[in-house]
């Protein structure tokens, strides 16, 4: 699913239409020329860019979907937490527990100690290790089918909405499975960066994501597999570099794509 989708992301960039429309093409297998309009000084991304971003992509999804931080929790802007955790809070302290969940969008994984049904058959979760009564998840009634294919002492991650603690125990509400969200989150990503990829303006994340991955790819040597993962192999002073990140900035601008200043400083001064 994440390879088709950076493959659409990418590979939109060959259909020509007008003259305000990209133009793109295969410089060879895994390559993108791109540029915003005729005459513009055509950008060509690196060998190693298309697979590196798809493996990227599809590991941070995987990563979301087990509850740790990833960039797809960081674009949410999600609180990454245990449901343990939580509970430990609110018993130490439930203005501290409040301060910090209440009201709060959060991603939960844990393990399941029972599957049960509420007020007008909303199901609900109780997460093991969460003290006598045990940490409360409510779904949506739709998600009933998902639901009942869930076992005791399995593992599942949730996106919820704090909703404070009733008599000591955490109440979690409006959540959904993590696995649904990551989908339509890097689906979203995805469309992001197809707007780049045609020079219009687009999230500062997809800006900053898509340079920072060809940054790394032009750190690794072209005969590497990177389609299973590279790290190894990336040469991080490289890929930090910001003269070369600059360098890739300008050349970016110049094939008409949009890189607002705010991405630019961030991006040299991170590395």
């Amino acid at each position: 699913m994440t390879k088709h989708l950076l493959h659409l992301a990418l590979t939109a960039m060959l259909l020509v239409g007008a003259t305000a429309a990209p133009l793109a093409s295969f410089a060879a297998p895994g390559q993108v020329l791109v540029s915003s309009a005729k005459g513009a000084t055509p950008y060509q991304f690196d060998l190693q860019f298309m697979s590196l971003f798809e493996y990227l992509l599809a590991d941070d999804i995987s990563g979301f979907i087990r509850g740790d931080e990833t960039l797809l929790g960081q674009r949410l802007d999600l609180v990454v937490t245990t449901p343990k955790e939580v509970a430990k809070i609110y018993a130490d302290n439930q203005v501290a527990g409040d301060q910090k969940f209440f009201r709060k969008r959060l991603l939960l994984s844990g393990k399941i100690e029972s599957i049960s049904s509420g007020l007008g058959n909303t199901p609900y979760i109780v997460y093991r290790d969460t003290g006598p009564i045990g940490a409360q998840a409510h779904l949506s009634r739709d998600l009933a089918p998902a639901a009942a294919q869930l076992k005791k002492g399995q593992s599942v991650a949730l996106v919820c909405n704090g909703k404070g603690s009733v008599a000591g125990v955490p109440m979690f509400g409006d959540c959904h499975f993590a696995a649904s969200i990551a989908k339509e989150e890097g689906a979203k990503l995805g469309k992001e960066v197809e707007r780049f990829l045609k020079g219009e303006a687009t999230t500062p994340s997809a800006v900053r994501l898509t340079v920072s991955v060809e940054a790394m790819a032009r750190a690794v040597d072209d005969k590497v597999d990177c389609s299973k993962g590279c790290s190894k192999a990336i040469n991080q002073a490289q890929a930090s570099d910001p003269k070369r990140i600059a360098e890739i900035i300008a050349k970016m601008r110049a094939a008409g794509l949009k890189i607002d200043a705010e991405s630019e400083a961030k991006l040299v001064k991170a590395k």
